[in-house]
């Protein structure tokens, strides 16, 4: 049974229970796709000291790699499957991509404090000495995030909501199974993050505000 919480002892001065709150060198935010994962995160980074860093914005910074979009949208056409055979992957390719992967993310965190999407995992963050707070963001809502599909340019064209429903999950195991390369099967599980977000419930505008707490 519960202690009764009217007759808690006294902890002020317990070390254990004064622990304070640091914000972290890195936020990295993992997201359903129509989720507003990344409009949140973006969001969330205004008049922070935070700066935003998705797939592309991290290409930007590795341009001598020669990695570009184009080598990770052919890589992900191989994990929108749910049953994948990851171990039929191109490994030469994909360490070269997961490599440049890790030099843009070593490059932005040498800029200073950043909120990363998608791409780094908390090793990744870990490995370079670095605080991080993990942060998944949901969305419960199948209507609403079929709607969100369909403003898509990938998938305007789709008009029922069943078909769209099985599009949004593709996308969903392109983001899982790109976790299981890098040696993590965690993606969208609750015990691997330390905040979880259901933008349904919370609304893009209020995930934002949330999510801004953790940066200021």
């Amino acid at each position: 049974m519960a202690e009764d919480i009217r007759n808690t002892i006294q902890t002020t001065g317990i070390q254990a229970f004064e622990k304070k709150y640091e914000n972290p060198d890195v936020i990295l935010v993992d997201s359903q796709y129509c989720s507003m994962g990344r409009m949140i995160a973006v969001k969330a980074c205004e008049n922070t000291e935070y700066t935003y860093y998705d797939s592309v914005l991290l290409l930007e910074l590795v341009k001598d790699t020669g990695i570009t979009v184009s080598d990770v949208e052919q890589l992900e056409k191989q994990l929108r499957s749910k049953t994948a055979d990851l171990s039929e992957m191109d490994s030469e390719q994909f360490k070269k991509i997961q490599d440049a992967f890790i030099l843009a993310i070593r490059r932005a965190t040498t800029k200073g404090k950043c909120l990363i999407h998608d791409r780094a995992t908390v090793r990744m963050i870990q490995d370079l000495n670095l605080s991080c707070i993990s942060v998944m963001i949901r969305n419960s809502g199948t209507h609403t995030k079929c709607i969100r599909a369909s403003k898509s340019p990938l998938y305007q064209t789709i008009t029922d909501e069943d078909t769209l429903m099985t599009c949004i999950q593709e996308e969903d195991h392109i983001r899982r199974n790109w976790k299981k390369l890098c040696g993590e099967d965690t993606w969208n599980q609750s015990a691997s993050y330390d905040l979880i977000l259901d933008s349904e419930v919370f609304t893009r505008d209020f995930s934002a505000q949330i999510l801004h707490q953790l940066m200021i």
